[in-house]
């Protein structure tokens, strides 16, 4: 997915994500690679939160290498830290 829409919508404009259906819990996680490319920076900045901030999403599967994260809980916590501002 092109994330450059994303990332440049203005504020107060409809997110072209708004297009895309409703998630179901639990059926769409992110590896780390993916919730970087949402951020823009690489696995392992997502690595490195992780290991930094407690308060970032647990994992919801996946294995101990390769965690799988619920991808709503990851997009809220970038928007907390104001990585993702037009989701």
């Amino acid at each position: 997915m092109d994330w450059r829409p994303v990332h440049t919508a203005r504020p107060g404009r409809r997110s072209p994500l708004a297009a895309f259906d409703p998630l179901v819990r639990g059926q769409d996680g992110v590896l780390l690679a993916e919730a970087g490319r949402i951020a823009w920076v690489g696995w392992a900045a997502v690595v490195n939160w992780r290991r930094r901030h407690g308060d970032f999403p647990a994992p919801e599967g996946g294995t101990d290498v390769q965690p799988k994260f619920d991808r709503r809980a990851v997009v809220a916590w970038l928007r907390s830290l104001g990585f993702v501002t037009a989701l």
